[in-house]
């Protein structure tokens, strides 16, 4: 993985989720291999307030935080329940 790159992935109910961070690239957000969203934000500072969402296959909605300035942190939450990444 290229520096300045992170990546979370995870599977819930049966659905792939994968999460990509970079610093020149952006943010993607895939699910069962498909992209969802995408952000170009450079800095994300706001933890409480979630940088992407998606619904998911009858089970809720997605959503994914991420704080990045010296360093990439990322949690995944699904229905206010986290599911996968790092705790901030």
């Amino acid at each position: 993985m290229p520096i300045g790159e992170r990546e979370v992935a995870t599977t819930y109910k049966d659905q792939k989720i994968r999460f990509v961070n970079s610093w020149f690239a952006g943010c993607k957000l895939y699910i069962d291999g498909e992209c969802r969203d995408t952000s170009s934000a450079i800095i994300a500072t706001n933890k409480t307030t979630p940088l992407m969402t998606a619904k998911l296959n009858a089970e809720g909605i997605l959503e994914i935080y991420l704080t990045a300035i010296w360093a990439i942190k990322i949690k995944k939450y699904v229905n206010g329940q986290n599911i996968a990444g790092d705790v901030f």
